[in-house]
């Protein structure tokens, strides 16, 4: 599986910091241009291997000349936005894949300095109150970070593989619910899925968690896609209380906006073959879909 890290940002201000309709864009952008002000060296990137020359350009913009369907990657950081968008105390979370851990002391660098910039409507400025570890399968956290920025804890090692595994476990045999935190938007074959049907989405999902491997790990997880696909056919909706929301991202580099939108809310599925579950146990780190570093495809397995 991909090695995982995931940070919470406790931030405060003295009145509401408004993230608007696409906080996580909105925070995306914020550290980005961060990052690009105090790290950039201007060297373009297009190799997973080119960390050193440009660590910025390799954490959001990496581009491969020859990847399939178009020069963009999946980014090793991901986006965890607030679930309420207003606020003057908010939490966000930044997820690091595989050889992203290295890069956080100069992400958290940025983010303490992104509160003097300031972010949302009105570029409302905040003070970062503490960093947590947090174990998203079992709640576990620790501070990492006080208010001053010092560093008071270690991190904690990735979760091992087994530990996904030891999860998927406890969902064997039963009904699986899922609950879409943000946008999910999953194109299949060209059209949109504007309902989570399982098939679709696991495609994306295992794509995702394959290519991560190949370009931040040292060892890629095997994916074996027809054997998975294959079983997720038998998998039916049995309720489905999702519903479609419309959202646009803005992009300074294309001078553009983008849709973002996708599905959002709670799915039952009917009992799901045990070997997919512990891909979608490591789904809800790694998130599915476009936009996973702006938030989107954020999900939870739903357990009680």
């Amino acid at each position: 599986m991909i090695p995982l890290t995931m940070l919470e940002l406790h931030i405060q201000a003295q009145a509401t910091i408004d993230l608007g309709a696409n906080p996580g864009s909105a925070l995306r952008g914020a550290l980005y241009n961060t990052l690009r002000a105090m790290y950039d060296t201007g060297a373009k990137v297009q190799s997973p291997d080119d960390a050193d020359a440009n660590p910025v350009a390799w954490l959001l913009a990496l581009e491969d000349p020859s990847q399939h369907g178009g020069k963009d990657v999946p980014r090793p950081l991901g986006v965890r936005p607030p679930l309420s968008s207003a606020a003057s105390k908010l939490a966000f979370g930044l997820a690091f894949y595989g050889r992203a851990r290295e890069q956080i002391p100069m992400v958290l660098t940025a983010a303490y300095a992104m509160g003097n910039v300031g972010v949302g409507r009105g570029r409302q400025r905040f003070q970062v109150a503490s960093v947590e570890q947090v174990d998203f399968l079992s709640g576990a956290r620790q501070t990492i970070m006080d208010a001053d920025g010092k560093q008071i804890s270690a991190l904690w090692s990735p979760p091992p593989a087994e530990t996904y595994v030891e999860a998927a476990r406890q969902l064997e045999g039963k009904p699986l619910t899922i609950r879409f935190l943000t946008p999910t938007r999953i194109v299949q074959r060209g059209k949109l899925c504007h309902h989570p049907q399982l098939r679709p989405w696991l495609q994306r999902l295992l794509e995702r968690i394959r290519r991560l491997g190949e370009l931040y790990t040292d060892d890629p997880p095997w994916v074996p896609f027809k054997e998975l696909l294959n079983a997720s056919e038998t998998v039916h909706i049995l309720k489905d209380k999702t519903q479609w929301k419309d959202m646009r991202s803005g992009s300074r580099r294309q001078g553009r906006t983008t849709p973002t939108g996708g599905f959002i809310g709670e799915v039952t599925y009917s009992t799901v073959p045990s070997p997919l579950l512990p891909w979608l146990v490591v789904g809800q780190g790694v998130q599915v879909g476009k936009s996973a570093v702006k938030g989107n495809g954020w999900y939870r397995i739903i357990t009680g």
